[in-house]
């Protein structure tokens, strides 16, 4: 029986990616997976290049075609917005996790693998899903952890098959936090539409200096990930509510062509917690490695604190 503050169950799969020093967003693939991947990588990569995307160069009038999700974009004719806008939402990003409670979710997790030309292959997964903050620790240490609905370590079914787990979204934001904003440019892109809200929207491409950096451990090694990305923010709120990241390049050494990962927030509100905790609602991830395309949608609901005091995971 495992403590949940002290010594809880964490999955270290062959393949799996973090980032320096802290719990991050991070991919495991199975050995399986990751060995045909890299297996067919000389063979896709003479059948495919991908276009290297550049968020904080590309002129405003390409940036639509780059990203479908900009198409209904009003294009920001200076830059003036910029410095305030990063001041507020860093401000709300850094309070959400000095003062992040641990917060428990269920969890369900549809993974898709295919091979170019080759038939579709899925799982379906469901999970109570642990978030739980490290007192004393780095800035933003969160631990994560996939149980049943009676708080046991579960055996995560598919990685042994060459499937895709991605897990650690809850920190992607942390690009914004002030203590780590020195690390990434920022673009001011303008104003669009989601729904029926207005947002500000804001790009950013990690510095190579960047510490906060995402990796992939391949044979016992880090790949670092540098990534850049778009972020969708209330303007009444100051909050992110879509979050989007791309690799700012392609990994060539592991034939890496592409990992996208799409965060959709909403609020959820808790009597113990004075504001409204933004948290991932929905989240798209999609893997291109040799001639595979991984894809993970993860739905999250029933938000509720978890009190290590009184439950364990066993």
């Amino acid at each position: 029986m495992l403590n949940a503050r002290a010594s809880a169950w964490h999955e270290e799969p062959p393949g799996r990616t973090g980032r320096r020093g802290l719990a991050r967003k991070s991919l495991a693939l199975g050995e399986a997976g990751l060995l045909l991947a890299l297996a067919t990588a000389a063979f896709g990569r003479s059948h495919h290049r991908p276009r290297r995307l550049d968020l904080i160069k590309l002129p405003a009038n390409e940036l639509p075609r780059a990203l479908p999700e900009l198409r209904n974009l009003r294009p920001a004719s200076d830059q003036h917005r910029l410095p305030a806008l990063l001041a507020k939402v860093g401000a709300n990003v850094s309070t959400f996790f000095r003062t992040f409670p641990d917060v428990v979710a269920d969890e369900t997790v549809h993974e898709e693998r295919t091979a170019a030309g080759g038939p579709e292959q899925a799982l379906t997964q469901s999970f109570w899903y642990l978030a739980l903050a490290q007192p004393g620790q780095e800035f933003g240490d969160l631990k994560e952890y996939r149980t049943d609905d009676s708080g046991r370590p579960v055996k995560l079914r598919g990685l042994s098959r060459g499937f895709m787990l991605t897990t650690g979204f809850i920190s992607t934001s942390l690009v914004f936090a002030p203590e780590f904003a020195g690390e990434s440019c920022f673009r001011y892109l303008g104003v669009e539409k989601l729904r029926r809200t207005e947002t500000d929207v804001v790009a950013f491409a990690q510095r190579p200096s960047a510490r906060n950096v995402e990796s992939i451990f391949v044979n016992g090694r880090s790949v670092p990930l540098p990534l850049q990305g778009v972020a969708w923010i209330d303007p009444a709120s100051d909050q992110i509510v879509r979050l989007r990241t791309d690799l700012l390049h392609p990994i060539r050494e592991i034939e890496l062509d592409r990992q996208t990962t799409v965060i959709r927030y909403a609020p959820k509100s808790f009597k113990q917690v004075s504001a409204p905790l933004w948290l991932p609602r929905m989240v798209i991830v999609t893997v291109r490695m040799g001639l595979f395309t991984y894809r993970n949608v993860h739905l999250y609901s029933k938000q509720r604190l978890f009190h290590a005091h009184s439950r364990e995971i066993n």
